[in-house]
């Protein structure tokens, strides 16, 4: 492997990474979120 598909291959991996903390992934777990506590029943009874 020569330095530049290294290079290459650690920028590929970094920007997939990096979709893991976006606002558009975040936005996707709290929706998530919220939807399951207000799906179970114990969350409606407090």
């Amino acid at each position: 492997m020569t330095d530049e598909q290294l290079r290459a291959h650690l920028g590929s991996a970094a920007r997939e990474r990096a979709s893991d903390f976006g606002l558009d992934r975040w936005y996707q777990q709290l929706t998530q979120l919220w939807t399951r506590l207000a799906s179970t029943p114990a969350a409606l009874s407090r």
